[in-house]
C-alpha cells in the first residue's frame, strides 16, 4: 500500500511537469494535478494492490510521453521514450493508447505535416505491434481466454452496444462519482441487443457529441481540444475489443482521469467572477 501511495504521488508530480509543455500557468497546472491526485476515481488504482499496473502503466507512459516532446535535446530521450513505452506496456496494456496520443500531439502541435506525424507514430505503432507478438508467442493470447472473458458466448454485436452504454457510464462517474463498486456486472449495465434501445442511443449521441465538442475549440484552444480528445481515446484498451474480463472497473479510469483533470481545471480557471486563489487554496 505505501508503494502505491509513493506511486500515486509520482505520478501527480510527473503529470505537473509534463503539462508544462500545455500550460505555462503554474497555478492551472497545479490545480490539474490536484485533482488529479484527490479524484476519488483514483482510488482503486491506489487501494488494490491489482491497480498497481494502472499507475507503473500511467507512471511509464507519461515519462515517455515527456521524452518524446524534449527529444530534440538529444538521442537519449528519443531511444528513453521508447523503452518507456515499451515498460508501460509490460505493465499494463492500458499504455497502448501512447502511439495515437502522439500522433494527435504531432498533428495538433508540431504542424510539420502528416507524413512527419506518421513517421513519429510508425515507430510507436512497430513497437506496440512487437509487443504484441511477444505477447502472444510467451502468452498465447492478447486477451483474456475462455469463460473468464466477460462477455464469453456474446455475440459482438452485442458486446458492441454493451460498450457504447459502458463508456458513457465511465464519464459520469467522472463527473459523479458516488457509489463506486469493485465490480460492475450486467445488473449494472444491461446487456443490449438492438441499436434503438433508449440508452444505446443517448450514449451514442453523447459520446458523438464528446467528440464534436473534443474538435470544435481544435484552432482556437487546441489544448483544450486534445485533452477531451485524450480522455475519449484513453478508453479504447477497454472496449473489449480484445476480450477482457471487465464490464467496468474504476482502476481503468486512471488514465483517463489526467484528461479529465485537465479539462476541470481549464474550465475552474475560466471562470471570471471568482478568483483563481480561491481554486488554488482549494488544491493547496
Amino acid at each position: 500500500h505505501l508503494l502505491n501511495i509513493l506511486l500515486h504521488n509520482i505520478n501527480v508530480i510527473l503529470l505537473y511537469i509534463f503539462l508544462n509543455n500545455f500550460y505555462k500557468d503554474i497555478g492551472l497546472r497545479f490545480l490539474a494535478s490536484a485533482i488529479f491526485a484527490l479524484h476519488p476515481v483514483a482510488t482503486e488504482a491506489v487501494n488494490m494492490v491489482v491497480g498497481r499496473a494502472e499507475s507503473l502503466s500511467f507512471l511509464f507512459s507519461i515519462s515517455a510521453f515527456h521524452f518524446y516532446i524534449i527529444r530534440q535535446k538529444g538521442r537519449l530521450y528519443r531511444y528513453g521514450s521508447i523503452l518507456f513505452f515499451l515498460f508501460g506496456m509490460m505493465s499494463k496494456e492500458s499504455s497502448a493508447i501512447l502511439p495515437l496520443l502522439i500522433l494527435l500531439y504531432s498533428l495538433y502541435f508540431e504542424k510539420r505535416g502528416i507524413k512527419y506525424s506518421l513517421k513519429n507514430f510508425s515507430l510507436y505503432f512497430i513497437s506496440l505491434i512487437l509487443f504484441m507478438i511477444m505477447r502472444y508467442a510467451i502468452i498465447g493470447s492478447l486477451g483474456t481466454t475462455g469463460v473468464n472473458q466477460f462477455f464469453y458466448g456474446i455475440s459482438a454485436s452485442s458486446t458492441a452496444l454493451t460498450m457504447l452504454k459502458a463508456i458513457a457510464y465511465y464519464f459520469k462517474i467522472f463527473i459523479m462519482p458516488f457509489n463506486l463498486q469493485v465490480y460492475y456486472d450486467f445488473n449494472d449495465i444491461s446487456l443490449s441487443s438492438s441499436p434503438l434501445e433508449p440508452w444505446v442511443i443517448i450514449s451514442f449521441l453523447f459520446l458523438s457529441s464528446l467528440i464534436i465538442v473534443g474538435l470544435w475549440p481544435k484552432r482556437k484552444d487546441p489544448v483544450l481540444s486534445y485533452f477531451i480528445l485524450w480522455q475519449i481515446i484513453s478508453f479504447i484498451p477497454v472496449m473489449n475489443i480484445i476480450p477482457s474480463g471487465i464490464l467496468i472497473a474504476i482502476r481503468v479510469m486512471y488514465t483517463p482521469l489526467a484528461g479529465f483533470a485537465v479539462i476541470l481545471a481549464y474550465l475552474l480557471c475560466l471562470t471570471k467572477n471568482i478568483n483563481k486563489k480561491f481554486f488554488y487554496s482549494i488544491s493547496l
